[in-house]
């Protein structure tokens, strides 16, 4: 209501000026959040409307009233008053952006593997679902139920709105095959400690070394002479490799507590920061994204990005022997960790120091493991299990 009526931030300097804004408060006019700054100096909000009637009080006493600033919708109108062509020309600018954004500008398809990404923006445009359409003039809920229909490859389909960007996900049905007869494999070297036939034959023992690709167990022949496939779990112990490294001279980066924000407005694919970048030699820049007018299916098509420019200092530092040892060994663990499947279990780990030079460490690690081995072919983890 303030705002909306308009005040005024006035200062009061005299003599005796609580009596004074004690008179002004029994003419009933309204002073607001009243500070005093010193003895014979007051500051307080008035309304506009009522600073007229302050005259004939300040005339009576030693005492003066300055406006010191005007804050409200009136005086926010004539300064526009006076800015009118960039008024103008803001509302045009809105205008334009509100009316570009109705309308379907881009489209987006998630989730196709089997159906042709061209077989889904034919049955979009032909259900009037094509670039340069209003946006109002698509009926998600109907579109979806159309793609199903028109395309039975879909098993769940969900159409939504993000700015002018139609957003399509799509799930597909999945056939599953009948399964083929085949035989087991080893999925990577290993010596054989256990094995457990459930179809078919084994083609190994225990304590046989095996190789990635050998057949473990082979499927029998039914008496209609159709080859099964075989079944059974092989565990073996396996070897895992790997070698990583770490420097001993490094560079740390130091905030110098130097920092400036700037903002962003991003409209498509321009940028506007205002201000400039700051001209530090080095700094780390974090941003943070901020939408305006944002709805469950639509999204205005300006962002806000406020950018924080650190300046940093990079100081050098000599790393330790056995930290930069320790560091190689724990890259080359993380390495391996990748490469084992659930079933795997770690029996023993070694780490050799490999070499020492050009300002680094080189650590192998090598990892004992006991797993299934036993896939079909194509697969990448253990069966049977």
């Amino acid at each position: 209501m303030d705002f909306l009526k308009g005040y005024l931030v006035i200062e009061i300097k005299g003599n005796a000026l609580e009596r004074f804004i004690t008179q002004i408060i029994e003419s009933d006019i309204r002073l607001q959040n009243v500070k005093r700054i010193k003895k014979d100096y007051y500051k307080a909000e008035i309304y506009a409307s009522d600073f007229k009637r302050l005259r004939p009080l300040v005339r009576k006493r030693l005492c003066t009233v300055k406006i010191v600033h005007k804050r409200g919708l009136i005086f926010l109108l004539a300064k526009l008053k006076k800015r009118f062509l960039l008024v103008l020309a803001i509302i045009f600018f809105i205008s334009v952006l509100w009316l570009a954004s109705s309308f379907l500008w881009f489209i987006s398809i998630e989730g196709l593997d089997k159906i042709p990404e061209a077989r889904i923006y034919f049955i979009l445009a032909k259900n009037n679902a094509k670039k340069g359409v209003m946006k109002t003039s698509i009926d998600l809920d109907s579109l979806e139920k159309k793609l199903m229909k028109e395309e039975p490859r879909i098993s769940w389909v969900n159409l939504e709105w993000q700015g002018t960007r139609l957003y399509v996900k799509i799930v597909e049905k999945k056939i599953i095959e009948k399964q083929k007869a085949g035989n087991i494999i080893a999925k990577n070297d290993g010596i054989i400690k256990e094995i457990i036939v459930m179809k078919g034959r084994a083609l190994v023992e225990e304590g046989d070394t095996v190789t990635a690709g050998q057949t473990l167990i082979t499927g029998l022949s039914d008496a209609e002479g159709n080859k099964e496939r075989a079944r059974g779990i092989v565990r073996a112990n396996s070897w895992y490799e790997a070698t990583a490294s770490a420097k001993l001279k490094c560079k740390q980066a130091v905030y110098t507590g130097e920092s400036r924000k700037l903002i962003v407005i991003r409209t498509g694919s321009k940028y506007l920061r205002i201000p400039e970048p700051p001209s530090y030699n080095k700094y780390i820049v974090t941003k943070t994204r901020k939408r305006i007018l944002t709805g469950r299916n639509y999204n205005f098509p300006i962002e806000f990005i406020i950018e924080e420019y650190k300046e940093v200092k990079y100081f050098k530092y000599v790393r330790k022997k056995e930290v930069a040892l320790f560091m190689a060994r724990e890259r080359a663990l993380n390495n391996i960790l990748t490469k084992l499947t659930q079933n795997c279990v770690i029996i023993d780990i070694k780490s050799t120091v490999k070499s020492i030079k050009n300002n680094k460490v080189k650590v192998k690690v090598l990892m004992k493991t006991e797993e299934n081995i036993a896939i079909y072919p194509l697969d990448k983890e253990g069966i049977g299990e």
